[in-house]
């Protein structure tokens, strides 16, 4: 993600099968809270889902961020 040309974050996935994981979203700190790590997750969730994912996983500490924009905690 570019801001004035800078890179303010990335966010790392891959799809094994129709499962897709997302296992980094990083946002620099003077980017945060811009609403960044939602952009990053959305455009990742859509190439995800282009490859023909029906399912997304992550492991995350942020569970209230993640839940926020609708994902759902479970154990296995």
């Amino acid at each position: 993600m570019l801001e004035n040309g800078f890179s303010s974050g990335s966010r790392d996935y891959f799809k094994q099968q129709n499962i897709g994981f997302i296992y980094e979203v990083d946002v620099l700190p003077n980017y945060r809270g811009k609403g960044y790590s939602k952009e990053l997750i959305k455009a990742a969730l859509e190439e995800l889902s282009i490859q023909g994912c029906n399912e997304i996983e992550m492991n995350t500490r942020s569970t209230n961020f993640y839940r926020e924009i609708g994902f759902v905690h479970y154990q296995t």
